[in-house]
């Protein structure tokens, strides 16, 4: 969390223009090369709000133009600066963030992890399957299927 604080509001973080009055915003910037024959890059910024106590997860990713130098901070961060932004000013009084500002007393709190969650988390790790000797998890051998609904029945069935 403090990192992704400090890429928003620490000195020489990269997402200051995703800053707003409402309320913290925790995260990460990035760039990245996406059609490099053509100099294409992404940017992108990804993090949750308010940051203590998060209620919204988002990610933006911006996609450059040919030859464009396009940075998460300067094309991103912005755009989640004006979503947010204007999302809060047009909300309604009972929206969970705003309600959180003006009545932190009242404001609903994130849910502590207790001891029974972590012990689930714990046996839901065990149940995983075994990681080959590269550390990846073994690929299914695909069912033979007739078109897209196929295809998708035997990817997600467990």
């Amino acid at each position: 969390l403090k990192g992704m604080l400090a890429v928003v509001y620490g000195e020489n973080g990269t997402g200051h223009a995703a800053q707003i009055d409402q309320c913290q915003i925790a995260g990460k910037t990035g760039t990245a090369q996406w059609h490099i024959k053509d100099d294409r890059n992404l940017a992108w910024f990804t993090g949750f709000l308010p940051a203590q106590d998060p209620v919204y997860a988002f990610a933006i990713v911006y996609e450059g133009q040919p030859g464009q130098k396009v940075h998460g901070g300067s094309e991103a961060a912005p755009i989640v600066h004006e979503v947010f932004d204007n999302f809060f000013k047009k909300a309604p009084p009972d929206e969970p963030v705003l309600m959180a500002k003006n009545n932190p007393d009242t404001a609903r709190k994130a849910l502590p992890v207790t001891d029974d969650d972590e012990k689930d988390m714990e046996a839901t790790r065990k149940a995983l399957p075994v990681k080959d000797e590269h550390g990846s998890e073994p690929v299914p051998k695909a069912e033979k299927s007739n078109g897209l609904g196929g295809f998708l029945r035997n990817l997600f069935k467990h």
